[in-house]
């Protein structure tokens, strides 16, 4: 009685994520359907056994297990959710020849065009085939993730919870449609369960950390959020053409761009006062371990600023964080200007009205 309570809940989860989901789109614009279709294979088996009357002696005659070729299916939804998740959608003839393939295998599992032993075979290679797949992009993803920032740190570990999670479901299929000749209906019962309690605990970390259901793309832009102010500082397409010297340091460097310009937000944060005092681009470069070089691109390219102007801009902050810690009322305009480190009181002014849209005096008021 208990699992059968625990599995309406596991699939209230499910319908509550997805439910979720489709909010986030509303406010992001950003959907990985292919997730949805996932929560749908845990959710739906789990009411249908509910509606049918669910009974442990008679799980294996559900209509749920009368069609196991669907982890062909199965296998292509989970590969194309990471896919779309670490935006690696890129069609191919192998791409194509993999659909199509496991369509066919499918269809034809279900009408008895081919014989059982040798659809479980297949099964097998094919799950080993994708499977690789997913996990070369995801080791791929892992060596150039910034694990440093909180959100990024969320995302690693989802990236990791869900492969699992992945894997188990493969392992779990195997077991079931391929290394027992006779499938004994125990087995069927602690994989089933076990497959709930598992996507149970998947279902509340989901619910305590809905960034992971926005995808790469949303994290980049999220990290590329300035911290300082409303000012759009950064921008993560080039905001202009390529020159021919740079194209191949863009190339090199560009799967890199959002979280090197995370890491200087980061950075800016913590260490603005030291960053102020001149030659930003060799501390920058020292204190992040970014050559310069890939900072000049970065500010030629992705910041709305130039390095001069981000370093007034720094500078800027920093005078009106003393200005709410009153500093101004037992120091003058000037000594501000100096303790910033502008070269003149001129300069301050300057640079003050240009980033704030007022006058220090009209600022104050």
């Amino acid at each position: 009685m208990f699992f059968v309570a625990f599995n309406l809940v596991l699939a209230a989860l499910c319908f509550l994520i997805i439910g979720h989901i489709f909010l986030l789109y509303k406010r992001n614009n950003h959907l990985n359907g292919f997730f949805v279709l996932i929560l749908l294979f845990v959710a739906v088996p789990r009411v249908l056994l509910f509606i049918e009357g669910f009974d442990v002696k008679d799980i294996m005659n559900s209509t749920f297990w009368d069609h196991l070729s669907l982890t062909f299916i199965y296998l292509l939804v989970f590969q194309w959710y990471f896919k779309v998740l670490l935006n690696k959608v890129q069609w191919s003839f192998l791409t194509i020849g993999q659909i199509v393939f496991g369509v066919a295998m499918t269809l034809m599992g279900i009408t008895g065009l081919i014989d059982p032993r040798w659809s479980k075979i297949i099964f097998v290679l094919f799950g080993f085939w994708v499977s690789g797949e997913v996990f070369v992009m995801i080791k791929t993803y892992l060596k150039t993730a910034n694990r440093k920032n909180p959100e990024s740190k969320v995302f690693i570990l989802w990236l990791k919870i869900i492969f699992a999670v992945a894997i188990y479901t493969l392992t779990s299929s195997i077991g079931i449609s391929v290394a027992l000749n006779q499938v004994e209906p125990s087995y069927i019962r602690a994989a089933y369960r076990l497959n709930g309690l598992v996507w149970f605990g998947t279902c509340l970390y989901i619910l305590y950390n809905p960034l992971v259901l926005y995808g790469v793309e949303v994290l980049q832009k999220s990290l590329l959020k300035p911290k300082l102010n409303d000012l759009k500082l950064w921008e993560l397409t080039p905001t202009r053409a390529l020159q021919d010297s740079d194209k191949a340091l863009h190339q090199r460097i560009q799967h890199k761009t959002p979280f090197n310009i995370a890491s200087i937000n980061e950075l800016v944060e913590k260490k603005n006062d030291t960053l102020i005092k001149g030659r930003i681009l060799n501390l920058l470069s020292s204190a992040l371990h970014i050559p310069e070089s890939h900072l000049k691109y970065l500010f030629k390219y992705h910041c709305t600023l130039s390095v001069k102007e981000f370093e007034n801009y720094l500078k800027i902050m920093m005078a009106i964080e003393l200005i709410e810690q009153q500093y101004l009322r037992e120091r003058t305009v000037a000594s501000l200007a100096e303790t910033c480190h502008f070269s003149s009181r001129s300069a301050f002014y300057d640079n003050f009205k240009k980033f704030t849209g007022e006058t220090v005096t009209k600022f104050l008021t």
